[in-house]
């Protein structure tokens, strides 16, 4: 078999081959706070509020307010775009998308930051700038600082966010992609919190979910403290897990100092499964092993992506063994799916997807795929799932993490 280890197409003739014209029809609105040429609406919560199912809304520099959206699927993509308040999503449909990109908080409402409830379709969450969330309730017994907050979310993706408070997600299927996270030190919370503050927070808080990391994230627990007389507060884990999974295919994680001595946790889990590649990064101790977490350091093997602009590229690449046989695809996003053969699911529309390349991995050159984005600004917050299969005599058979290529 011929070895081919990139290949480029137009994206045109790929959504020719599958068939999906329609899925470039969604109605496009300028939300602009300045109200500039173009502009169709200069709020952004009444921007979510008029716009139809499966709109996108271009939001420009600018200060807006939060919003809460029910029942809808939009794409908001920001450029330069700051927002005071909170953005409550909840109620979708599968085939409702919810993508938000380009945003970023100066400073974070006394309510958590990002909240997802009930979410059945694809959610994306790329490129979203938090900073510390000091005010948020978590329960009667302390403050809980949450930046992003998904509950019962079918399909979520956050990539290449930067986010300063902890990341909760309850009863999900999530893809952690390129992100940085780092939950609130002791000192930040004893500063509102005087004589002695509360506990650091985990940067990642997992509940019954199914988690797959790659791309190089990190994960900072939060420090701790030496309080003086030998009393110290531990830091927060950098990875908490109860019940569900973690798959950590790549990235950084590093448990929250003491004061004394690490004390915390890198990934700290109960009744959970883990799988760790070796190329992972943990520094810290690892879980609480007496309460059930069943870990292991595996090889996997996993993907990369990136969007792009118009006359941009999307592009995918793979990371697995050197002489692994590897078949990537690219399509729309579908229900994740577990195909027989592979423990992981797949995240392509069955329908609608094309095998892109098949090759062998070689030492220096991943097998990989490039798309050229057309000019047309319907293409706009359009995202394509890459997926690739690889098998080889140590990898086993196995599927690769979904990455996204979002048309920006």
């Amino acid at each position: 078999m011929k070895s081919r280890h990139s290949i480029a197409i137009p994206l045109g003739l790929l959504l020719a081959t599958v068939a999906v014209p329609s899925a470039l029809c969604a109605q496009t609105f300028i939300v602009d706070a300045a109200n500039g040429p173009g502009t169709n609406f200069t709020s952004l919560p009444a921007a979510v509020a008029a716009a139809p199912d499966g709109a996108t809304l271009l939001v420009l520099p600018g200060t807006y307010a939060g919003f809460t959206m029910t029942g809808k699927g939009l794409t908001v993509l920001g450029t330069g775009a700051v927002i005071q308040g909170s953005l409550i999503i909840d109620g979708t449909a599968p085939h409702q998308r919810v993508t938000l990109r380009g945003l970023s908080w100066s400073a974070t409402p006394p309510t958590t930051v990002i909240g997802l409830d009930n979410c059945q379709g694809l959610v994306l969450l790329e490129e979203i700038v938090q900073p510390a969330n000091p005010f948020v309730l978590g329960n009667y017994l302390y403050p809980v600082a949450v930046g992003i907050r998904a509950n019962s979310c079918s399909q979520l993706c956050l990539r290449s966010c930067d986010i300063d408070c902890t990341v909760e997600l309850q009863s999900c299927n999530a893809v952690i992609e390129s992100c940085v996270v780092r939950g609130e030190s002791h000192a930040a919370i004893y500063l509102r919190f005087a004589p002695f503050g509360n506990p650091p927070r985990d940067a990642l808080r997992l509940v019954n979910t199914t988690a797959q990391i790659c791309g190089n994230s990190s994960f900072f627990g939060g420090w701790g403290a030496n309080l003086g007389l030998g009393n110290y507060v531990q830091g927060g884990s950098g990875i908490k897990i109860i019940g569900g999974s973690l798959r950590m295919l790549d990235g950084t994680i590093v448990a929250g100092m003491s004061g004394q001595t690490s004390g915390a946790y890198t990934i700290e889990a109960w009744s959970a499964a883990l799988r760790i590649a070796p190329r992972v990064t943990l520094t810290g101790a690892l879980g609480y092993p007496t309460q059930g977490p069943q870990s292991g350091s595996d090889v996997m093997p996993q993907l990369t992506g990136t969007g792009a602009t118009a006359g941009g590229a999307l592009t995918a690449s793979t990371t697995t063994e050197d002489g692994d046989l590897v078949v990537l695809a690219v399509g729309l996003p579908g229900t994740p799916t577990t195909m027989p053969g592979f423990v992981d699911e797949f995240w392509l529309d069955p329908a609608v997807h094309v095998f892109f390349a098949i090759g062998v991995q070689q030492q220096a050159a991943p097998i990989a795929g490039s798309i050229t984005v057309p000019n047309p600004s319907s293409f706009a917050g359009l995202p394509l799932i890459w997926h690739a299969a690889c098998f080889g005599p140590v990898t086993g058979q196995q599927n690769t993490n979904p990455t996204i290529s979002l048309v920006h």
